[in-house]
């Protein structure tokens, strides 16, 4: 994915059951990918989901692999589609948008 030299901010868990890392250094996509949104995101929020993962190394999909960013709850402004996005418009509130 095409990259800014711009950074945004993410809260890292760098292993399991590790202690929580606030980065700078996670570079801006500039597009999405076919099957993703770019949301310019305003807020973001822990919740127990974020807890679990952190405290027991539970894991949202079978394929992830530390160091992974948290933050499962977001609302934003969706600025790019892709492709193969066939719905998407304005303001983005999810509570699963990973």
């Amino acid at each position: 994915m095409p990259q800014s030299h711009e950074y945004q901010k993410a809260l890292i868990l760098p292993s399991k059951q590790g202690s929580f890392i606030l980065s700078r250094t996670i570079p801006k996509p500039l597009h999405a990918l076919p099957n993703e949104l770019l949301v310019k995101v305003h807020d973001v929020a822990l919740n127990p989901a974020d807890q679990k993962i952190q405290t027991l190394g539970i894991m949202y999909a079978e394929d992830s692999k530390y160091p992974i960013i948290l933050g499962l709850v977001i609302a934003g402004e969706v600025v790019d589609v892709g492709d193969k996005v066939f719905f998407a418009s304005g303001v983005f509130e999810n509570e699963y948008a990973v």
